[in-house]
């Protein structure tokens, strides 16, 4: 079986949920089409990459990535909505929260 390494094409489905697997689910990858990245690259946050070296066609995993390590941590002065991106026809726009650094 094919191992993730760096230069790898991942396709692969998640689901982001909050705080942990058992948390508020953000965001899924389940009945649509999966990820795509390449490994190594600097497409995904370091944190992920480094999760899924190694990994093999069918594993069945988990992991954790604090959002310091991620995006930063949460911000009242940068929120986020919770809907869909706009389509590219759609003129509407959303807010979609920052991370804030000093």
């Amino acid at each position: 079986m094919l191992e993730i390494t760096n230069n790898t094409v991942v396709k692969c489905h998640y689901s982001l949920r909050e705080g942990g697997a058992s948390g508020e689910l953000i965001e899924s990858t389940e009945g649509a089409a999966p990820l795509t990245y390449v490994q190594g690259v600097g497409n995904m946050i370091p944190p992920f990459e480094q999760n899924m070296l190694g990994k093999k066609a069918g594993d069945d995993f988990s992991f954790f990535i604090k959002s310091e390590d991620a995006y930063g941590n949460y911000d009242d002065r940068r929120p986020v909505s919770k809907t869909p991106p706009p389509t590219p026809d759609s003129t509407e726009q959303k807010q979609v929260r920052q991370p804030y650094r000093d």
